[in-house]
């Protein structure tokens, strides 16, 4: 009997020993996790912050990130990722480049440190992660001071404010086919003839379709000082745009305002910072209005008040300029792995959940 104790407590003194090693291999193995996570630097950032407080934005806007959503996309590694919410998108940016195989892993790396920031540091709401965000203004355009909504893409976006998916409604908001819009606006400030611009802004869909093009053709259209396309409505539209900008680029009330130093379409580059000034004035004048904006967007904001008739009578000034309310449209593979998700439990891959499920086996 003492012999048969003795080996039962050798034998538990092992089964502790080896649980202890094993306790401490997982505690290294999520210390590295964490490391690798906090290690990563963001490469994708908006223009430097211009110390004048002219160019900063008054308000502090509150953004809300559903918990178990942001988990679900901290899980995945980037061809997971890339496989869900890339494999039909467009190759190229709105200005026509090709991304580069190094800037889609930037752009994973900085979602994947915006993820384990909101899951490490954010405050909450027991269903949401909570971001104060600010803006400031830079080449006529508004900024997000910290990466959130703004810097998402909108597959991603999409996925995290389906208004399905969400105890909270959220709408948004956006100005309708806006720089031609402000284009046609100045046009018609300076009583400029543009027939081929007015038929794009009244009958936009039939044109793309007729045509055979697109709306990211369409801005490149616009961004261009000389004519490129062999189109023939696109070189009809160019010709137009280009009358608005030779007769506005090189008036006073816009000489506070340069073409980027290395632009190969200067004339372009200045134009471009008048229409997004234009469209920064036109968003600051609506979002006094809203109590319920989440974030801004460029041309548009996220809100949880749909106040679009309100909205547009307070632009009534602003001729030919109309907001809309956009759907929001998740992939529907990425909701159904998302669904999928839930059912098997949910929970994430980052250290802080690991460790709770450490803690939990281990309790002893």
């Amino acid at each position: 009997l003492k012999d048969n104790s003795q080996y039962n407590i050798i034998t538990m003194d092992n089964k502790k020993k080896k649980k202890k090693k094993q306790k401490k291999l997982i505690i290294k193995n999520l210390n590295n996790i964490m490391a690798d996570s906090e290690n990563i630097t963001p490469v994708i950032s908006p223009p430097p912050i211009q110390n004048n407080s002219k160019n900063l934005c008054e308000q502090v806007f509150i953004e809300k990130y559903n918990i178990s959503k942001v988990k679900f996309l901290y899980n995945f590694d980037y061809k997971e990722f890339q496989a869900l919410f890339n494999k039909d998108k467009p190759v190229k940016s709105n200005d026509g480049k090709k991304y580069t195989a190094e800037e889609k892993k930037i752009y994973f790396y900085t979602l994947r440190k915006f993820w384990n920031e909101l899951i490490t540091t954010a405050d909450t709401d027991g269903v949401n992660y909570i971001l104060k965000n600010t803006y400031y203004k830079s080449s006529g355009r508004y900024y997000s001071s910290h990466f959130g909504i703004q810097g998402l893409q909108r597959e991603v976006r999409d996925f995290l404010f389906d208004n399905e998916t969400n105890k909270e409604t959220i709408y948004d908001i956006d100005i309708i086919n806006c720089v031609p819009s402000i284009i046609y606006y100045l046009a018609k400030q300076h009583n400029i003839k543009v027939s081929t611009l007015k038929n794009y802004i009244t009958n936009r869909q039939e044109l793309l379709s007729c045509y055979g093009i697109t709306k990211q053709q369409v801005i490149i259209t616009c961004n261009q000082d000389k004519n490129n396309s062999k189109n023939e409505f696109l070189s009809l539209l160019w010709k137009d745009i280009d009358k608005v900008r030779d007769n506005i680029i090189n008036k006073d009330i816009y000489s506070y305002l340069e073409p980027d130093a290395t632009s190969k379409n200067p004339n372009s580059s200045k134009f471009s910072k008048i229409i997004y000034d234009i469209e920064s004035e036109i968003i600051s004048k609506v979002i006094k209005l809203d109590s319920g904006v989440s974030c801004l967007m460029f041309d548009g904001f996220l809100t949880y008040n749909n106040l679009i008739d309100l909205i547009n009578k307070e632009i009534e000034d602003y001729k030919y300029i109309k907001f809309c309310s956009k759907p929001i449209r998740p992939l529907e593979s990425v909701n159904n792995k998302y669904q999928e998700y839930l059912t098997n439990g949910g929970g994430s891959d980052h250290y802080k959940d690991q460790k709770i499920e450490l803690e939990k086996r281990f309790s002893y």
